[in-house]
């Protein structure tokens, strides 16, 4: 949600900018400026507030903890022997060479100034909309991971409930096999 949000405020910049540049709003008014302006210290406030459990996870001047690297790397632990990293990018210095701080409202003023304005805000949601993209895609990978997790903890469960109390010699191995019979059906011997 975010990356959603600094997309939001890029897109009423542009607007600002377009509606600037067909005369319904004022580029040399401070008040306008001023709105620019606050537009980016959302994007700014927003990435350095990013967060998830504790976790920067856009500000990489606040990685190289203990839960997330310095190339922001976060390690997942999906089961007992291992796990997998979730890379988070850092848009608090955009590789596109635009700064943030490059964006300034007292710029709108002359259609010089307010057309490289209008560049800086369009390289930005070009490179935010691909990183953007990068987390869509990263969401549906985990989403169907975690169906499947659930499946297996749905499987464990019903072994769980399956398992004879009164019988401390019943083991797992038989467990297992009592469910998946249960679950496709018993093998018989035909030849008896």
């Amino acid at each position: 949600t975010q990356m959603a949000t600094i997309m939001d405020s890029l897109n009423d910049m542009e607007d600002m900018i377009d509606q600037i540049n067909s005369g319904e709003l004022d580029g040399t008014s401070a008040v306008v400026q001023s709105d620019f302006e606050a537009l980016r210290d959302k994007i700014t406030g927003t990435i350095s507030g990013a967060d998830f459990n504790g976790i920067a996870v856009l500000d990489s001047s606040q990685w190289g903890t203990d839960q997330i690297d310095a190339n922001g790397n976060v390690y997942i632990q999906s089961n007992k022997d291992g796990g997998f990293n979730i890379s988070f990018h850092s848009v608090d210095t955009p590789s596109s060479g635009v700064a943030w701080a490059d964006l300034d409202g007292t710029d709108l003023g002359a259609a010089g100034t307010r057309a490289t304005q209008l560049g800086y805000v369009q390289s930005l949601q070009s490179e935010m909309s691909a990183i953007l993209d990068v987390y869509e895609g990263k969401e549906d990978s985990l989403q169907s991971q975690q169906l499947n997790l659930e499946s297996q903890a749905q499987l464990l469960d019903q072994a769980a409930q399956l398992r004879k109390p009164s019988d401390p010699d019943y083991s797992l191995e038989q467990l297992l096999a009592d469910l998946v019979a249960r679950t496709t059906g018993t093998i018989f011997d035909g030849t008896s």
